[in-house]
């Protein structure tokens, strides 16, 4: 396996200023270089060298940032510059160009920090239109009182990207995200190969030969949802669920060594997230909320917070009767995502 270059290695890239919060951005920074690696975290004043191009070295640094954590203070919004007007007006401002350049990265996990009682703003009229997606994105507080505690709720969070801790081992790692016996094997086997290979990108063959076991199974390649006994929908959901999770925590590693294929990849995932989507709203009622399961998505809490089942006209022992418009909703999302990893698994 040819291992990534220094230069090619993805970086967390922290979004701050420092008149707002130079302090968090300092502190937040030692902390993630502990956590990931001295190489893994860029932040302008202590990355930049004396002498180096500033705008090429933040571009640069951008280009391989894999996660943009925006650190948002209290004046944020409306820090001014000498002459009054809002700096985030101005299309040239480095820190609205940032968020920019990151939110039009699918690769690019956007991470909104609010630090102590800062808040954003609820309408999207507030912020300039290119930076507006920022109000969409999943926040996380950090508080100066308890920092220690956050700043270890935001590693976990960077960590689900792909990015492996120093002091983790992938067997933590993996039993601390996933419930499922398949999932987590397939999760702990790549982990494995990070480690042994000293990279965070596993080798095109491996990588593609892992994912495609996560369809080697009943959820996906060897059971159709009118043959599914009604005692499994949960388990198959649950499954499904943490599949397209562990999908998503290597999508930038396809990326990077199968790039021909990215795009069928990108695919794959919007199928295996349709079939959850439809599912849970198909065979549940009240339909399954992902807002009120995400946290517990590869959990043994998953399925205490579904909803009761719907049960279907049948004989004991049997599969259920599974009307046209509920097995014609979901059947077709199951089918294309294994077209589609068949695809992506064929060299």
């Amino acid at each position: 396996m040819t291992k990534v270059s220094q230069a090619e290695r993805a970086v967390i890239f922290i979004n701050y200023r420092r008149t707002d919060t130079g302090w968090a951005a300092d502190h937040l920074a030692s902390a993630l270089k502990r956590t990931f690696g001295e190489d893994r975290v860029f932040v302008d004043v202590r990355n930049i060298d004396a002498g180096d191009e500033f705008a090429a070295v933040l571009e640069e640094s951008l280009r391989q940032a894999a996660v943009l954590i925006v650190l948002i203070g209290t004046g944020w919004l409306h820090i001014q510059d000498k002459y009054g007007r809002r700096r985030l007006d101005k299309g040239s401002d480095w820190v609205r160009s940032e968020i920019r350049s990151c939110l039009q990265r699918q690769s690019c996990k956007v991470i909104p920090v609010l630090i102590d009682d800062a808040e954003l703003p609820a309408e999207r009229e507030a912020l300039p239109e290119d930076i507006a997606g920022l109000l969409t994105r999943q926040q996380i507080r950090i508080r100066q009182t308890n920092s220690d505690n956050d700043i270890e709720v935001l590693s976990r969070e960077v960590a689900k990207t792909g990015f492996l801790p120093l002091h983790v081992t992938t067997e933590q790692f993996g039993s601390q995200e996933f419930s499922d016996e398949v999932v987590l094997d397939v999760v702990v086997t790549l982990r494995k190969l990070q480690e042994r290979e000293g990279t965070e990108f596993v080798s095109r063959r491996e990588l593609l030969r892992e994912l495609d076991r996560l369809f080697n199974r009943k959820t996906f390649r060897f059971e159709a949802l009118r043959e599914c006994p009604e005692q499994r929908w949960a388990d198959r959901l649950d499954s499904a669920y943490q599949t397209e999770k562990a999908l998503r925590i290597w999508e930038r590693n396809v990326r990077d060594v199968a790039d021909d294929k990215y795009p069928t990849y990108v695919d794959t995932l919007k199928e295996v997230g349709s079939y959850c989507m439809q599912m849970g709203a198909r065979l549940f009622k009240p339909a399954v909320d992902f807002n009120s399961i995400e946290n517990h998505i590869g959990k043994t809490t998953f399925k205490a917070r579904l909803p009761a089942e719907i049960r279907f006209e049948g004989f004991p022992d049997k599969p259920p009767v599974i009307p046209d418009e509920i097995n014609d909703a979901i059947e077709p999302h199951r089918k294309r995502a294994v077209t589609l990893m068949n695809r992506l698994r064929k060299v």
